[in-house]
């Protein structure tokens, strides 16, 4: 399981703004209804915000693409990240 926030690490974030999150999962542990918005497996923390736009491939994204989805975002929503020009 592989989860970045803004192009950096899952850590403290602040709230109340814009993010873009990615996240990558190994052959077997796909998404459930209580894992998109749900901390736990039986969804008890729940995320309580916006959800803009949610994109899912059919397999793991390179360094390279994973930059490219994450500055076209961070350009179509005017969002501040680590995310570089291709």
């Amino acid at each position: 399981e592989s989860i970045r926030v803004n192009n950096g690490p899952l850590a403290p974030i602040a709230v109340k703004t814009w993010h873009i999150v990615d996240a990558t999962w190994p052959p077997g542990e796909g998404f459930s209804a209580n894992r998109i918005g749900g901390v736990t497996t039986d969804g008890s923390r729940a995320y309580n915000g916006d959800l803009a736009e949610m994109l899912i491939y059919d397999h793991p994204l390179t360094d390279a693409e994973r930059n490219l989805v994450g500055w076209y975002l961070a350009q179509k929503y005017g969002l501040q990240t680590g995310y570089v020009e291709p």
